[in-house]
Parts: structure tokens; sequence; C-alpha cells
């Protein structure tokens, strides 16, 4: 990764999320679209998992779909001063989502599971790509809180399938669609 110090994208499919998420600190200074989905190995977070995203200001795109076993979002995830889309779509493990940046436009949690397919731009995932059904109904999901407070950008919502969420906080968004 420091031999790419100049990348602004970076798609990663089938690896396991937080261990390259901790990774990130001090690195890839230009990302500006990150894709970590569908992994299949399971591991230990780095030490750096929470402070992972303090330096990621020109981070726009963040989707982390298919995360089934991560159970909490880098706290400095909240430093990502550019994001506008963040995908949580199968990130089952996750029990709260909160503290994201103001810049936020987009969000996405569909508990059914990642989408099949994404676009290149800052938009929620297209509803032909979206699966309705959980293929493994033992899955455990857990989020029941969900807290978007303060993403006065927040124009798109979509959540789906989330049988225990207690708690969606929508205080000061300026949303435009919400999609339940």
């Amino acid at each position: 990764m420091d031999l790419m110090a100049n990348i602004i994208e970076l798609n990663i499919e089938g690896v396991w999320s937080q261990q390259y998420i901790g990774d990130l600190q001090g690195r890839l200074p230009n990302l500006q679209r990150l894709r970590i989905t569908k992994p299949i190995y399971k591991g230990k977070p780095s030490e750096d998992f929470g402070n992972s995203f303090v330096d990621k200001t020109s981070m726009k795109i963040l989707d982390l779909s298919g995360n089934s076993d991560m159970q909490i979002l880098p706290a400095s995830i909240s430093k990502a001063s550019s994001l506008q889309l963040l995908v949580l779509d199968g990130c089952n493990g996750l029990e709260s989502v909160g503290g994201l940046p103001s810049s936020l436009e987009s969000f996405s949690f569909n508990g059914h599971g990642p989408a099949s397919q994404w676009t290149q731009t800052v938009a929620l995932p297209p509803e032909q790509f979206r699966p309705s059904t959980i293929e493994d109904f033992k899955m455990d999901i857990r989020v029941s809180e969900i807290s978007l407070a303060g993403c006065t950008q927040l124009k798109n919502l979509f959540l789906c399938w989330l049988p225990n969420l207690v708690e969606l906080d929508l205080s000061g968004i300026a949303i435009k669609i919400f999609d339940l």
C-alpha cells in the first residue's frame, strides 16, 4: 500500500476488512472510493482499526458490504469529512451505527445482504441489484441503533430487514428519499 500513494479507488473482495481498514492509517492519502466487500477470512482487528479514517478527508465512498463479522465501525469514520456514501449492506454483526460525518448524502443498510453490483457514482445500489431474501436463515442481524443525527446533507436512506432495530435517530437531516 505504501507504493500506491496516488491511488483514488481501491476495491477489495474476499478478504477480511478490519485488517485492511486498520492498515489504512497514514496511507493512501488521496483515496476517494474504498470498497472492502464479502470477506471470506476472519481474523483479529489491527490495533489501528479505530483510527483508520483520521486522515481520509477526501474519501467520498465507503462500501463495507457483506462484512457480517464486523462488530463496530471505526470511531474515526467521523473524520472522513468528504464521505458522501456509506454502504453497510450485510454488516449484520454491527450492534449500532453512529458518529457519521455531516457530509454523508446516502446511507444504505440492508440486512438481506450486499448488492450484487455497484456503480462508480455516489449513489445507492439500484433496486434490481439488491437482495430481497436472506439465503442463510440462521443469520443473526444484531443492529439495534442507528444514529444519523447531524448528517445535514443526507438525501437518500435505504434500510431493509433490520428486525432488532429499536432506535433510529434522524434528527437534523435533510432527507429527500427514505426507503424502508
